[in-house]
């Protein structure tokens, strides 16, 4: 063997084992998504988390109070180590409506805020506007509550968002932020549609520069829609009677959004309720919005139930809590 083909053969096997290496990388990244949690539940969901060997989770709001669930996250490893890089953390927390923080609690302030990336429209409070990549994902953390009490983004916020998305060249692009757009069940008169002109301008916003899923809570209600190429996976709630939880698997080719559904108690794969495929090469045209798990309220055109994504319509998501 030549010292000239040696160095090649050298070469090509150095150049396949990146390339494995990076296709691994795609394939591995998984994450939970959980939102508007209050009682004990939220170790039921935690524990069906760590089960499911996911990477981190990520919180759309509505935690209450840091002070008495951020010591949950702990015990089961998921939690935010300031001066760790962004791209490291365990947990990223949103502001929702009911959040004391950054205004209240000096935990987050303290011991949060500092561990996010730092890159959020000037003037936002530390930590609660910010985008960071994990594997070949972007996220765009986004906070409603910045200026408008009762929800709403800014001029100034949705021009960052626009930028944010746009500068990112990652394959899967989600946007997490409270609020939902298109609200299903409650809140359907006080969600981002409270301000149609504004929430149609964030849709657009996503849809023109490539956002796959935006992920949100603020109802109770778990569904998943798709608007304009762009899906809404609404979370739903963790209660003693109601526990939701989301994962999300990325690989190369595709990302699977799986959503579970229980009365109460510690999910089981058999209780996965939707699961929603988003394919990146995929361009999708829709003028109406397709319900996929869930139904249109009431007056609002749309198609529902199951569209062959391997979502249903759950009984559990018409009861009035």
């Amino acid at each position: 063997m030549t010292q000239t083909f040696k160095i090649r053969f050298y070469l090509y096997v150095c150049i396949c084992i990146f390339s494995i290496s990076s296709l691994a990388q795609a394939q591995s990244l998984k994450f939970a998504v959980i939102s508007d949690f209050k009682d004990a539940a939220l170790d039921q969901a935690l524990e069906f988390i760590v089960s499911q060997k996911v990477d981190f989770i990520i919180v759309p709001g509505d935690y209450d109070s840091l002070k008495k669930y951020y010591p949950h996250f702990l015990s089961f490893g998921f939690g935010v180590t300031p001066g760790d890089e962004s791209e490291t953390q365990m947990v990223y927390f949103a502001l929702g409506n009911h959040d004391d923080p950054p205004f209240g609690e000096n935990i987050f302030q303290e011991n949060i805020a500092p561990g996010y990336p730092q890159n959020g429209p000037k003037n936002a409070p530390p930590g609660t506007i910010y985008s960071f990549d994990r594997g070949d994902c972007h996220f765009t953390v986004t906070n409603p509550y910045w200026e408008y009490p009762h929800g709403g983004y800014t001029q100034a916020q949705l021009d960052w968002i626009e930028q944010d998305l746009a500068q990112s060249e990652k394959t899967y692009k989600f946007v997490i932020g409270h609020e939902p757009a298109f609200p299903q069940k409650r809140h359907v008169d006080n969600s981002l549609n409270e301000d149609p002109a504004m929430r149609d301008r964030f849709w657009d916003i996503l849809s023109e520069n490539g956002a796959k899923a935006f992920f949100c809570g603020h109802t109770h209600y778990l569904s998943h829609l798709l608007f304009q190429g762009v899906y809404q996976i609404n979370t739903g709630e963790i209660r003693g009677d109601h526990l939701c939880v989301t994962i999300v698997s990325v690989d190369a080719d595709k990302a699977m959004v799986s959503s579970y559904e229980t009365p109460g108690e510690k999910p089981e794969p058999g209780d996965r309720v939707c699961q929603t495929t988003i394919d990146p090469s995929e361009k999708i045209e829709s003028n109406d919005i397709q319900y996929l798990y869930g139904a249109a309220p009431v007056g609002e055109k749309g198609e529902g139930g199951n569209n062959g994504n391997g979502c249903f319509i759950s009984s559990m998501m018409f009861e009035e809590r």
